[in-house]
């Protein structure tokens, strides 16, 4: 079992890592990532209600392809585990930068000189601002900003929460085919068939496994099912030697850093 490497994360901490990290709720989904060597985007539910002029906001929102990753070093990790899952695969930076992963740019507020260019475009686009009457190319091309514009805090799960705090890079695929859907009434990602989501598997962002710099696991029992896992892969030992240096337990980073 690995030893704690406090001393390796404590040393010159700063605002941004080297690494861009993937977090999840379960370990079979950690596995399965690693096994097909490929992250699949998922539709997610984003909020674009900063877009309206009205008071109170029109609720609007579109579902959009992507991957999620956050940029925060090891040492300032525990919160966002504790959000988003126990499990993590973290991966370079350069990877990231080599297949089209950007960070995103958070709103502070519907005085933001982006939303009112904006709402700008679309006033222009589509005069009655009833966001039906916007032509294909342009709702595309709006489309292509927006799902990389983030409130800067907001209402997830319930809890408020400040999203600039996850310094968030997104891999988004260029298709128009799968650009977006529109969001209705609040509905979530259940609401989206299996067909939709099946769409997407063609956008498939791959990874080597030298690419990895970090794997996340809950606790120390699943350290060896992650060892015995590596051997059914048919890696070389040397490699799967290399993986399990790369471990780190949440349960460590959650008392030593």
């Amino acid at each position: 079992m690995p030893k704690s490497r406090k001393d390796e994360f404590s040393v010159n901490v700063t605002i941004s890592s080297t690494v861009l990290i993937k977090c999840m709720p379960r370990f079979e989904y950690l596995t399965e990532i690693i096994r097909r060597k490929a992250f699949i985007p998922r539709w997610s539910l984003e909020d674009i209600s900063f877009l309206s002029t009205k008071q109170p906001r029109d609720s609007l929102q579109m579902y959009f392809p992507m991957v999620c990753f956050c940029d925060i070093p090891i040492a300032q990790l525990k919160d966002h585990l504790e959000h988003y899952g126990s499990f993590a695969i973290g991966l370079t930076k350069e990877w990231g930068k080599l297949n089209g992963l950007n960070p995103i740019l958070y709103i502070s507020s519907e005085e933001s000189a982006i939303i009112k260019f904006l709402r700008e475009i679309i006033r222009k686009a589509d005069p009655g601002t009833k966001y039906k009457n916007i032509r294909p190319e342009m709702g595309n091309e709006l489309a292509r900003i927006l799902r990389y514009l983030k409130p800067y805090s907001g209402v997830q799960a319930g809890k408020s929460k400040i999203f600039y705090n996850e310094r968030e890079w997104r891999y988004l695929p260029m298709d128009d085919k799968e650009l977006f859907l529109i969001g209705k009434g609040g509905e979530g990602l259940a609401s989206l068939t299996e067909v939709e989501q099946k769409k997407l598997d063609k956008y498939r962002l791959g990874f080597s496994i030298t690419d990895i710099r970090y794997i996340i696991l809950e606790n120390e029992k699943y350290y060896d099912q992650f060892s015995v896992f590596l051997k059914g892969l048919g890696l070389q030992e040397a490699e799967i030697l290399n993986l399990l240096r790369k471990v780190l337990l949440r349960e460590e980073i959650k008392n030593d850093f």
